[in-house]
């Protein structure tokens, strides 16, 4: 492997940036009003996420038990997928990149 021919003068090592001091040192430019409505909004995504969460959960529980899906045989049906072609492409697709 070639290495490029360049004299140390012209580029000087630069001293180790620290980023916790930098962090800190710009969190205290900011007034503390702004920072805590900044941490309540950030704080506030994880109950939209358990909602999220709580909400889809409620919908699939109740469409389980009202059998919606039984009423309608083409509904659910694996087979229709992968006679889809792109269904079948995507399958394997997702069973090639995704596996644990």
């Amino acid at each position: 492997m070639l290495q490029p021919q360049c004299p140390r003068s012209r580029f000087p090592r630069l001293p180790p940036f620290d980023v916790k001091a930098a962090t800190d040192a710009y969190l205290a430019t900011v007034p503390p009003d702004k920072r805590a409505r900044s941490d309540a909004y950030f704080e506030g995504g994880y109950w939209l996420q358990l909602w999220d969460f709580l909400l889809s959960a409620a919908i699939l529980l109740l469409l389980l038990q009202t059998r919606v899906f039984s009423a309608h045989p083409g509904l659910g049906r694996a087979d229709l997928l992968l006679a889809w072609r792109p269904g079948l492409d995507l399958l394997r697709f997702i069973r090639a990149h995704y596996q644990p």
